[in-house]
Formats: structure tokens, C-alpha cells, sequence
């Protein structure tokens, strides 16, 4: 690649911040409910990058599949697996799907590393863990929310 003279080539994160995003920092909600609000404390926090990505991305796990009335594509169809009768195994592994499923339509995300489904203590909630790969190539793992199983 050739640089014209007297142009600066992009650092890392500025490229981070222009491919992946930024946007307003969200913080988990008080309460029984798994939600998301913003993050506000002598103004607007900031997120950037891979942490913006993270977040996004969260944000469509927590959010049930064709509940924004502006994009009905958006979100998670988990609440479908949940409502069949499956056995243990069945479900987490449709759950995986629904999940994979929901990361992989954002256009930021390439693959899909690992999903994880983690107990919570009385095994009736499970906390999702994932890593995906971006279009930059470096993987992101994050905590995506809980899901109540039934």
C-alpha cells in the first residue's frame, strides 16, 4: 500500500473506532430483569472499538426478534427455542444457534469463535459468553447477557 506524501497512515485504534464503532457507554439495569440503560455520570460515557462491537451486540441478544418496530430483523429468537418442549440438551444447543445466528447478522462480525451457556446457581438461568472474530481480524470475546429458561 503507498501513501501519499505529508498523509498519515491510521493507528489501530482510530481504525478500531472507525470500522467498529462508537457509541453512547449502556450499564446493566438494577433488578430482576436482564436490561441495559445508558451510563450517565457528569455527562455521556463513551465506547470505542471492540467495546462498542461488545456492547452492540449484547444489545441484540437482549432484545426479542422482531420487537423494533424500525428494524423487525433485529434481535434474538431465543424466546421460540424456549417455548418448544426440548430436553436439556436439545434446547442449549438451539439456543447456541439462535445466538450464532444473531451475531453473525452484524456485518462487523465474520465468524463466530465460541458460544458458551454457563449455569447460573440454580441452573435456572444461564449466562451467555461468546468470542467472535471481526472484519479487522481480531477476535472479541464478550458477556452478552442471561438467558431465563423455563
Amino acid at each position: 500500500m503507498s501513501v501519499a506524501p505529508g498523509a498519515t497512515t491510521p493507528t489501530d485504534a482510530t481504525l478500531a473506532r472507525a470500522v467498529l464503532g462508537r457509541g453512547l457507554a449502556l450499564t446493566q439495569v438494577a433488578g430482576g430483569e436482564p436490561a441495559l440503560d445508558l451510563a450517565w455520570s457528569d455527562g455521556p460515557t463513551l465506547v470505542e472499538g471492540a467495546d462498542n462491537l461488545a456492547q452492540d451486540l449484547a444489545v441484540a441478544v437482549l432484545t426479542p426478534l422482531g420487537s423494533d418496530p424500525f428494524n423487525t430483523g433485529f434481535g434474538f429468537d431465543g424466546l421460540r427455542v424456549l417455548s418448544l418442549a426440548l430436553g436439556p440438551l436439545l434446547r442449549d444447543e438451539m439456543l447456541r444457534v439462535a445466538v450464532v445466528r444473531t451475531l453473525l447478522a452484524d456485518s462487523r462480525v465474520t465468524d463466530v469463535v465460541d458460544v458458551v451457556l454457563e449455569p447460573l446457581d440454580a441452573g435456572r438461568q444461564q449466562v451467555v459468553r461468546a468470542t467472535v472474530r471481526t472484519v479487522l481480524g481480531g477476535e472479541v470475546p464478550m458477556t452478552l447477557g442471561e438467558v431465563e429458561l423455563a
